[in-house]
């Protein structure tokens, strides 16, 4: 917070509430705010974006631990014992 010398912060503060483009940026923020929220802004949506964030994390990480066991262990072991794959 800034300090108020005599009545020049006061008027520029107020100079700036009325500018309509401090307006409309107020507007666009409160609209982008609630179509962030979820039930009435108890939930944001980074809550389930998040979980789903993590369960396609944990779905790609299965699905290269398969692949690794069906095809690169196969290799590796292939290498280990020299037999060409």
């Amino acid at each position: 917070m800034t300090e108020q010398v005599g009545g020049a912060d006061t008027a520029r503060y107020d100079e700036v509430l009325a500018d309509p483009r401090y307006q409309r940026l107020l507007k666009r923020r409160g609209r982008f705010t609630w179509a962030l929220s979820i039930g009435g802004g108890v939930t944001s949506l980074g809550i389930p974006v998040g979980i789903g964030i993590i369960l396609f994390a944990i779905l790609l990480t299965g699905l290269y631990v398969r692949r690794a066991n069906k095809e690169y262990d196969l290799l590796v072991d292939a290498l280990r014992r020299g037999d060409e794959a």
